[in-house]
């Protein structure tokens, strides 16, 4: 690869929405979850759970892209911390029975972490027009439709 080619890669890598998407997490993982201890992937189960208030494991896993795993560990965490309770269902050996709710903690801290993404998220699309922000939501809607069938037709 030519000097060149390399610097209008990296050109192309650097304005790709992607790193930018990737940086706004970034600042959101860094400025609102952080201080809380949470993750973003543990900040979106808990959007979850509080919007469900009483939910599968299961059914939490159908919104959350991550693996059984990984869920089950996150769960795990955040009933350590207080955050939700894990209700059985009957069958104490079936965690696929077991309702999750949020617990008044983790409500509270919940809407406490949101407030603070919805700030900094106010802070950046302040920043752009609404004909901008219709554009950019036409493009993803788009690209993730190109991506589906791309899924698809592997």
């Amino acid at each position: 690869m030519k000097k060149e080619d390399l610097k209008e890669a990296i050109c192309d890598f650097r304005t790709d929405m992607s790193v930018a998407a990737l940086r706004f997490m970034n600042i959101i993982e860094k400025k609102a979850l952080k201080p809380y201890n949470v993750s973003i992937i543990s900040g979106k189960i808990m959007l979850v759970i509080v919007h469900f208030n009483k939910i599968s494991q299961s059914e939490i896993a159908n919104y959350v892209y991550t693996s059984n795993s990984n869920l089950s560990q996150r769960l795990d965490f955040l009933e350590k911390e207080g955050l939700i309770i894990r209700i059985s269902d009957g069958d104490k050996k079936d965690k696929r029975k077991v309702i999750i709710s949020p617990t008044e903690k983790g409500e509270e801290l919940f809407w406490e972490v949101y407030g603070k993404v919805k700030a900094i998220k106010k802070k950046v699309l302040d920043n752009f027009s609404k004909e901008e922000l219709e554009a950019h939501i036409k493009f993803v809607a788009k690209m993730s439709n190109i991506l589906d069938k791309v899924e698809i037709n592997k």
